[in-house]
């Protein structure tokens, strides 16, 4: 069964929250100014179940189905109550394009990584959503609740 549990927590600024989380591998904020209905949320999120790395030649399509699980209920208090974030490289589209597009390094196509638990921050109503999904949602949702402790960087 994949579930949805979500804990209302007060108020603390994203940035601050993600600060105490900057050196860590995935750690993910997506940040809002909060300034209108489409800044409203700003997202945290740590500790992916899955993540995927894809070198130039591998195929994309089939790794994000691979990565993708349930989709979020239809009654998710957010836009995002996690699930799958992917950082494309320029050099990606080129392939679906048809194009030979120099290459730059060895930065990857794209990095896949799926969320099961996250902090949403609801910038309007001024209150914190810890959210986790999937079989064991209500654990995970008091572990990213933990996560708003995290004491700031100094």
């Amino acid at each position: 069964m994949n579930g949805l549990d979500v804990i209302a927590l007060p108020w603390r600024e994203p940035a601050e929250a993600l600060a105490a989380f900057a050196d860590e591998p995935f750690a993910l904020g997506l940040l809002s100014d909060g300034s209108a209905e489409r800044g409203r949320w700003s997202y945290l999120a740590r500790r992916p179940d899955r993540t995927c790395v894809l070198q130039h030649g591998e195929e994309p399509a089939a790794a994000l189905r691979t990565m993708l699980g349930p989709p979020s209920p239809a009654e998710a208090p957010c836009p995002f109550a996690g699930g799958v974030v992917g950082l494309a490289a320029y050099e990606l589209g080129a392939r679906f394009e048809g194009l030979d597009l120099a290459r730059c390094g060895r930065w990857p196509d794209l990095v896949l990584a799926r969320y099961p638990a996250l902090l949403a921050f609801d910038h309007a109503r001024r209150g914190v959503l810890a959210i986790g999904r999937g079989e064991h949602a209500a654990r995970l949702a008091r572990l990213a609740a933990r996560w708003l402790q995290a004491p700031p960087v100094a």
